[in-house]
């Protein structure tokens, strides 16, 4: 059974899921003053860990696209973990932030 392309993007998501929320929460925290954050500063920060723990070497593969990270972010909308501020900018809830937070601790000692 061949797996629809929408199928194969979220898995995507959900195999990167700790880089991306350590993303999210790298780019709240480095707009904390301004309050929003874009897709580019997500997608940022995924590439600049990714490249720290040498998944270039062990996955060259490895990217994300600024379709997937707007996915994660509607994910987040909808589980009102995330607000849309304006034109492509985006604040995390306290509720969110949290939450992410929460997953990254509950899978440390996961292998990525």
């Amino acid at each position: 059974m061949k797996l629809s392309s929408i199928v194969k993007r979220a898995g995507h998501i959900d195999q990167n899921a700790t880089l991306l929320r350590a993303a999210v929460i790298a780019a709240h925290a480095v707009h904390v003053r301004n309050g929003v954050f874009r897709a580019v500063d997500v997608r940022f920060f995924f590439r600049l860990f990714s490249n720290w723990i040498e998944h270039d070497i062990v996955r060259p593969s490895l990217d994300i696209e600024l379709t997937q990270v707007r996915r994660f972010f509607e994910q987040l909308r909808a589980e009102q973990r995330l607000i849309v501020s304006g034109y492509r900018e985006f604040a995390l809830t306290s509720t969110g932030l949290l939450d992410l937070e929460e997953k990254l601790v509950d899978e440390c000692g996961t292998s990525f």
